[in-house]
């Protein structure tokens, strides 16, 4: 039996100079010195060029996404809407505030029977007059944090747009590497949030037992003042 031993390369005349080693599985065809490089053949040889190439190219994206998650990015100034509501808002704070340092004031003195609802009016006023610019102080905040967060994400999408004009394929990459990311702290984001609800129902605990220790001692308080007053 006759065994032809030529270069895997067809047509090639060159003579052969040694057998594949393989490159990542057995290849065992004959190479030439025109048609390999080391010790395997051109279509190992290649492939393993290509894997290189490859390899290369996922660190450097890997790097530019860790190096764009770290970034700081810049926003734009944000417009706060209708500015009309602040100085009304401060107003009524201030207003709110004199109400309730009046009631407190008020309260520390002995209150005629007909005058505790005028009392009490001044009082409820008050809270409300701060309650409205509180209400409006957080609306605010919320549409400030939305706005940031909104701002963050569009200059991000197009610093990654500008990205995937000089390596291709960027943007999908950045989409997949985020995803892991997200999945990869998923467990430690659920341990986290496991432990601060721990710690808030101990918090909700002690509150507890706190509320109902003032409301022992003000119940004792007031059996010792009705004593006194027989």
């Amino acid at each position: 039996m006759n065994v032809n031993i030529a270069c895997s390369v067809p047509g090639c005349t060159w003579p052969v100079i040694g057998q594949c080693t393989g490159y990542k599985k057995t290849c065992q065809r004959f190479y030439c010195q025109e048609h390999s490089s080391d010790t395997l053949c051109a279509d190992c040889a290649g492939r393993k060029t290509a894997d290189e190439q490859t390899e290369l190219i996922y660190q450097d994206y890997l790097a530019t996404a860790k190096k764009v998650s770290q970034e700081f990015i810049p926003l734009s100034k944000y417009q706060i809407q209708h500015r009309q509501l602040i100085k009304p808002g401060v107003w009524c704070l201030v207003i709110g505030l004199f109400f309730l340092i009046l009631t407190s004031v008020i309260s520390s003195t002995p209150i005629p029977q007909s005058d505790v609802n005028i009392f009490n009016a001044f009082e409820i006023l008050g809270i409300l007059l701060i309650s409205w610019p509180v209400l409006v102080f957080l609306l605010y905040s919320v549409d400030w944090v939305i706005w940031q967060n909104a701002e963050k994400q569009r200059k991000l999408t197009e610093k990654i747009d500008d990205i995937d004009k000089v390596k291709p394929g960027f943007k999908q990459f950045w989409i997949a590497w985020v995803k892991q990311r997200k999945e990869e702290q998923a467990e430690k984001n659920k341990k986290a949030l496991l432990a601060v609800l721990t710690v808030a129902a101990v918090i909700a605990a002690g509150a507890a037992a706190a509320a109902s220790s003032e409301s022992d001692y003000e119940r004792t308080r007031r059996a010792v003042r009705d004593e006194l007053k027989k």
